[in-house]
């Protein structure tokens, strides 16, 4: 039965024709066998209204459900299990960042947010959070909190998971209790970030020294280099088990240390941040160990820091993420050659539909040009880096009264354009004590015509309006090949490590169109990115494809 989403779409707003576009496309393959819808739909199209509409369109959870969310049983190990409760209800709406949650909850007042344990502020003691929260010291408190409704974590978990529009980021909805992680539908925001996210937090890096220091007992050797895997999981285990070990005896001495006393003593810094530790590397350790087998580590040993770091993905992706969703949609501006996109996330070509929406926008109001013929390289940087900058104070100069950006890549680029710019005070520069958040706030609260400079400011930042009438791409966005995986990935598939330059690339082009009203031009500079383009025409969505001239 088809399914009329339409009629889901979020109360006062009315759906545009990208919209309409993706919701018919979507009513037409939600009923079928494949698990997976892909979907590219331009930047500004309202891809956040697609997210929502699917909330609408999901089942409630159970009183039975909500029962036990409120009640805490849901959560406890000991009390729920998952074959006596299992249901799936409700959407999980994912995003990469707690910035995008909010915007998330703004917009949609009837959903709910969940952030990590450590934005709740510990009830007991205003010193802590939930993530080393009071509870977790003494016994029976965890109860008291919760008969008493006063954790804000507590409460606003159970509020969540009893909601049908969830809103989280990755790392939060991975970690979660497979209890309550089963949903209609799992929509992946931002999904062309999604393989950057898993590498991210499957990675486990231990400092040697310190770790051992950490714990205070004699640790198993570390594996050398070269050792056979088996022996470094029997390292892995042995490290987990006494974590575990420390973090219980930490819990019971201040378990004991609290009977008889009415005013709960404060626990001193040293122990909670040794505490906070141990959990964290227990964990990390138990994942690295359950997952041993299906997922291939790259393991480093340099400078006594052990690293093992996910090649592929696609095992994570499944155990963590996609087998908790009856229907999973992937959403994204820059989704660069989706059949080699679905492959990297282990995805089958005859288990996921594909998805491009057609842009609302006027490519003549937002046109991408080439400038110059200078292709940069690592050999050649030194000669020509000097010149493009040269050439980026120019253009800059005819878009005096604009206020624009320009994308460096690097710290180091964005240093050959300060030096261009002559100290003019016009320039915003990323710097190590000026995030990218103290930049844009400037950049908006300026009457003059600033310019943002950052290597880091190719995702997620909205310069709608004249707040971006012009960028500057110095460089092709490729990733740094001092990192092992990214090296080897690039030698076994070129095409892969050509469409994640793309996607950052598409990303950064972005971020001035927001609304049809915008209007807005791109200059890449840089000819080698410019190439590429040109070669990887066919793997370009449509939208991007018409803004090109020259």
């Amino acid at each position: 039965m088809r399914i009329d989403l339409i009629q889901n779409f979020p109360d006062k707003w009315t759906p545009n024709e990208a919209q309409q576009f993706i919701l018919n496309e979507l009513a037409n393959v939600l009923d079928d066998e494949r698990k997976f819808i892909i979907i590219c739909a331009p930047t500004g199209s309202g891809k956040s209204m697609i997210a929502k509409t699917l909330c609408n369109t999901s089942s409630y959870p159970t009183k039975e459900f909500q029962r036990d969310c409120m009640s805490g049983a849901m959560y406890d190990p000991n009390r729920v299990s998952l074959d006596t409760h299992f249901q799936r209800s409700g959407c999980a709406v994912l995003t990469c960042t707690k910035s995008l949650q909010d915007q998330y909850v703004t917009e949609f007042t009837d959903g709910k947010a969940l952030k990590g344990m450590v934005n709740y502020p510990c009830a007991v003691n205003e010193d802590h959070t939930y993530q080393d929260g009071i509870c977790k010291f003494v016994s029976g408190q965890k109860k008291v909190c919760m008969k008493e409704g006063q954790c804000a974590y507590i409460n606003q978990r159970a509020l969540t998971d009893c909601n049908r529009s969830q809103f989280f980021n990755y790392s939060v909805f991975m970690q979660r209790s497979p209890k309550v992680k089963f949903k209609d539908f799992i929509v992946c925001d931002e999904a062309s970030e999604l393989e950057v996210i898993l590498v991210s937090e499957y990675t486990v890096a231990i400092s040697i020294e310190p770790f051992m220091g950490l714990v205070k007992v004699a640790l198993p050797p570390t594996p050398l280099k070269k050792a056979p895997r088996g022996e470094y999981l029997t390292w892995i285990d042995e490290c987990k088990e006494i974590c575990e070990q420390e973090v219980a005896i930490l819990e019971n001495n201040w378990s004991e240390a609290q009977k008889g006393n009415k005013k709960k003593k404060k626990i001193p810094y040293q122990e909670l941040n040794r505490h906070r530790k141990l959990s964290e590397y227990a964990l990390k350790l138990k994942t690295l160990s359950e997952t041993w087998w299906e997922t291939e580590y790259l393991i480093e040993n340099e400078d006594d820091v052990l690293v093992f770091k996910p090649y592929n993905v696609d095992k994570l992706a499944d155990r963590f993420l996609f087998s908790y969703g009856k229907k999973v949609i992937l959403m994204s501006a820059t989704i660069i050659d989706h059949e080699n996109f679905a492959k990297t996330l282990g995805i089958k070509p005859n288990d996921y539909h594909y998805i491009e929406a057609p842009s609302m926008f006027d490519p003549a109001k937002a046109p991408i040009k080439k400038v110059g013929d200078f292709g940069i390289t690592y050999a050649n940087k030194r000669e020509t880096l000097p010149v493009v900058s040269a050439i980026a104070q120019k253009l800059c100069e005819h878009h005096s009264g604009e206020k624009g950006i320009i994308h460096s890549h690097s710290m180091e680029i964005l240093e050959y354009v300060r030096r261009a710019m002559g100290g003019d005070k016009r320039f915003l520069y990323r710097e190590d004590d000026r995030t990218n958040e103290d930049l844009i706030k400037q950049h908006k609260l300026s009457t003059k015509d600033t310019v943002l400079v950052s290597p880091s400011m190719t995702h997620g930042v909205d310069l709608k309006g004249d707040l971006g009438k012009f960028q500057l791409i110095m460089k092709a966005p490729f990733s740094p090949m001092g990192d092992n995986r990214i090296k080897r990935k690039m030698k076994e598939d070129p095409q892969w490590y050509t469409n994640m330059m793309l996607s950052t690339l598409v990303q950064a082009c972005g971020r001035c169109n927001r609304t049809a009203a915008d209007e807005s031009v791109t200059y890449i500079l840089d000819a080698t990115a410019w190439n590429t383009i040109m070669r990887n025409l066919k793997r370009l969505p449509e939208y991007f494809r018409q803004r090109l001239e020259g």
